[in-house]
């Protein structure tokens, strides 16, 4: 994944990487005299420098995610995010020691957390067993369906009062899909009878995703690389969930935006835990049809997004095409059917 501040990166924040200056980090967030040795650049970030350091007492390790930019909100964000859910969640996060947006520790903003024992779930898919597959996707469908019970008002981040947030699911959602719609218009150009069959059915999606007014409290970004699995006596165990957004928001969202991770056996232990509604369906589909969307704008020279938006598309597209069908044979017999009525004189 390549990072999109590497350079200024590079310039502002490696040269500052040293283990002394970690170290004093990692004795500011401890709390006791720390040394860190050994730091290396961990894979996966986008717009922050993510290392690790072990630290001298090798009870285990840190990691530090720092970004240029100071008062970094979305930095402290994660913080507070990730302490909530340590606290009122069984989520398995990261356990967070400091977060610094100063600029006086670091040129920039820090933050310092335990690092997740084990690897991310992507890197070690290839080499699961299926019942090592298997285990892990029940792990998963547990925690996801412990943490979809907690509900509140309102849709948006968890940090905020019900007031703050948005008062619907779709007045908070269908805005970030006709962004991605405008980006595609711009980015795929070939793609003009795939999104004029979206625009038809744009107007259909706001009844279609009325949820209600309570939110349920989701990660928000569950994939391959935010899952770290760790194996005890040869057998896997779920570690943590890295990036936690933490919005509530719809359970069915947060399923789609997996892509299918788990498979099957994760989607029968979370239904046996969780329960889906009438509508799940055809939800999911919306929400992965703006995902496949974006993945066809990022990978332009493969066609499989795009078949994907297609047939997610052509979901939505029958449901409503059934749901048409059910309320005219139901307007029909309610119209023609006279006979229990008085008949005038």
């Amino acid at each position: 994944m390549i990072n999109v501040q590497e350079a200024l990166l590079r310039e502002k924040i490696d040269p500052w990487l040293t283990e002394t200056n970690l170290s004093a980090l990692a004795t500011a967030a401890l709390g006791v005299k720390t040394r860190c040795h050994d730091p290396v650049v961990l894979t996966g970030g986008c717009w922050n420098r993510v290392i690790a350091a072990s630290i001298d007492d090798g009870s285990h390790s840190l990691v530090f995610k720092v970004t240029p930019k100071r008062a970094d909100a979305d930095l402290q964000r994660e913080f507070d995010v990730l302490r909530y859910f340590r606290a009122h969640t069984a989520l398995p996060v990261p356990e967070v020691y400091l977060v610094d947006t100063t600029g006086d520790r670091v040129p920039g903003s820090v933050l310092v957390m335990a690092k997740a024992p084990g690897v991310a779930l992507e890197q070690l898919n290839d080499r699961l067993s299926d019942g090592e597959r298997a285990e892990v996707a029940a792990q998963m469908a547990g925690h996801i369906a412990d943490l979809h019970r907690q509900q509140a008002a309102g849709f948006g981040g968890l940090e905020l009062t019900a007031l703050e947030r948005a008062a619907t699911w779709p007045e908070f959602w269908l805005p970030r899909l006709d962004q991605t719609l405008a980006e595609t218009r711009e980015k795929r150009r070939d793609l003009h009878d795939l999104l004029a069959g979206i625009d038809a059915i744009r107007d259909a999606l706001p009844a279609l995703l009325d949820i209600g007014a309570r939110g349920t409290l989701t990660h928000y970004d569950i994939w391959g690389g935010n899952v770290m699995v760790h194996f005890v006596d040869n057998r896997p165990y779920v570690s943590a969930y890295l990036d936690a957004f933490g919005y509530y928001a719809d359970y069915a969202r947060e399923i789609s935006s997996m892509f299918g991770l788990g498979g099957q056996r994760f989607m029968d232990v979370y239904t046996q835990r969780h329960g889906l509604d009438d509508t799940f369906d055809v939800r999911h589909a919306i929400y992965s049809l703006k995902m496949s969307l974006q993945m066809a704008c990022m990978y332009k020279d493969t066609s499989r997004p795009v078949d994907l938006a297609t047939g997610f598309l052509q979901k939505v597209q029958h449901f409503l095409a059934r749901r048409g069908a059910a309320s005219a044979s139901t307007t029909s017999r309610t119209s023609c059917d006279t006979s229990d009525l008085p008949q005038s004189q």
